[in-house]
């Protein structure tokens, strides 16, 4: 009997660890004025920035129906295994909801249905953790008293390169949206408490990173032997800089590398560059390895 792991398509885990880890991804649903589309099925993350960058009203994300989790948690019962979900913050989606409805109507004791609080693929990389862990052994009680340790010590920073999505969103008024621009602000995004919330902005996106490595700094984080994520909205060349900054500084991370999704991304725009951390010592863990 395996320990399986569930998430949503919000996560943005990489095909190849979703493969590799057989994780299970639940799709939620995009929808643009003109069409609808299941995340990472029917777009994928390049044509839907491609579709945001042309669209006059932003496009909205409809959660994972509980229908959709009673067919996933049951073939995973059905092949002998338990399971935990780990899912983006209740506070953005009702997508945990559905999940915790559906194992309500199954009513087993092998599902375990989590909301992390986060979005991105600061979930990802506590699922990808976590399927490790089940993989090299750890039983229930430790995995899930490791996911909650790792909610817990998850930070992240959201690198915003146009102020044009959070304005259109509503989270930027018009007149400062102008001035923004003018000054060449990039917004800093963080998750608190549940939600995205403003950590700050900077003059450029060279001034955005150096404010990001001094938070670091002054927060006396060492990342070192933490798994650290960075995941970029179609913009390569600028993750690419953020990247050699954090392994000048941490030569010894564990750095896995992503994509932004639907749900960052909507809010974001393209340009966005983000990096989460666990602040674990990995070689503390037990069935690390």
């Amino acid at each position: 009997m395996a320990i399986r792991i569930v998430t949503d398509s919000v996560a943005d885990v990489p095909a190849a660890l979703v493969e590799k880890h057989k994780i299970t991804v639940m799709p939620l649903t995009v929808n643009f004025s003109d069409e609808s589309y299941r995340d990472g099925i029917d777009i994928s993350k390049k044509e839907f920035f491609e579709k945001l960058a042309t669209c006059q009203k932003l496009p909205t994300t409809s959660q994972v129906t509980p229908g959709l989790f009673l067919e996933a948690f049951n073939e995973i019962l059905d092949q002998g295994d338990e399971l935990i979900g780990i899912f983006m913050s209740s506070k953005l989606s009702g997508t945990y909801q559905a999940a915790v409805s559906a194992k309500e109507m199954i009513g087993s004791d092998k599902i375990h249905v989590i909301d992390s609080g986060l979005v991105a693929f600061a979930i990802g990389q506590i699922a990808v953790a976590l399927s490790i862990l089940a993989e090299n052994g750890a039983d229930m009680d430790y995995l899930l008293e490791t996911a909650d340790q790792m909610i817990e010590k998850t930070s992240c920073r959201f690198i915003v390169d146009t102020l044009e999505f959070l304005t259109k969103g509503g989270r930027l008024k018009p007149a400062e949206a102008l001035v923004g621009n003018l000054l060449n602000i990039k917004p800093i995004l963080t998750m608190i408490d549940g939600e995205l919330k403003s950590a700050g902005k900077a003059r450029g996106r060279k001034k955005a990173m150096k404010s990001v490595m001094d938070w670091l700094d002054t927060s006396n984080f060492d990342l070192n032997n933490k798994m650290v994520s960075l995941y970029h909205a179609v913009d390569e060349q600028y993750k690419e800089e953020v990247k050699k900054a954090l392994l000048d500084k941490y030569p010894q991370m564990l750095l896995t590398e992503s994509e932004v999704g639907c749900v960052v991304g909507t809010h974001s725009g393209p340009g966005c560059v983000a990096m989460s951390f666990i602040d674990i010592n990995l070689n503390e863990l037990k069935f690390w390895r």
